[in-house]
């Protein structure tokens, strides 16, 4: 994942944002929704997932927009990793490495509030996703780290999330906090130059004249 980034254009060009070179468009291969862009790493398991939502309000128990923002950032991330479940009704394990504030880039600005962060996690997969794995001969995967980027638009209700998942096949074995750190420190700086570098060029994709 050592590829320099370059500027790369989103949604038909209406944003425009940094990505490394050499990820492969997924939506030449299948069907993509409006709302997503993938992005494939034709050297490994790692993907890129840049997804528009709709903006996300939770009720605290304090007046805070970073409370707000953090139960929204983790309800994004249940909403897209947490809640998956396999056929035996075995759930992977999400366990949230950390949450931290972004500066705030200044091609989303347009008259609204903009806050943006980081969060990082690991995804354990279940032991019967695993076992099934082996059953079929496919690469057995011990589990997925996870850098998920937000961005609140708040003029728009948006909520643009940039995901960057990186695979560890069982084979490379066990993670350590260090290792895993180490694992996940290429993607933490994919996805905060894809924050920076984010660019709204055609308001008009949110509903905006």
């Amino acid at each position: 994942m050592a590829n320099q980034p370059t500027t790369h254009p989103l949604f038909g060009g209406a944003i425009t944002t940094s990505l490394p070179t050499g990820y492969l468009d997924a939506s030449t291969m299948r069907d993509i929704p409006d709302t997503q862009e993938v992005f494939l790493d034709p050297n490994s398991n790692t993907n890129i997932i840049i997804s528009l939502l709709e903006r996300v309000t939770t009720i605290t128990s304090n007046n805070s927009n970073n409370s707000d923002d953090h139960s929204a950032l983790q309800t994004h991330f249940q909403d897209m990793y947490a809640d998956e479940t396999d056929k035996s009704g075995n759930r992977d394990t999400a366990n949230v490495l950390g949450v931290r504030n972004l500066p705030i880039p200044p091609g989303t600005s347009n008259g609204g509030t903009v806050t943006a962060y980081i969060l990082t996690a690991w995804m354990a997969t279940a032991d019967a996703a695993r076992q099934e794995q082996r059953e079929r001969g496919r690469e057995e995967v011990l589990g997925t780290g996870v850098v998920m980027g937000l961005v609140r638009l708040e003029n728009v209700k948006t909520d643009v999330l940039v995901c960057v998942n990186v695979p560890r096949a069982a084979a490379d074995g066990e993670l350590g906090e260090t290792a895993l750190g180490d694992m996940l420190g290429p993607a933490v700086g994919m996805v905060e130059e894809a924050v920076a570098r984010m660019d709204v060029k055609d308001w008009g994709l949110f509903g905006e004249s």
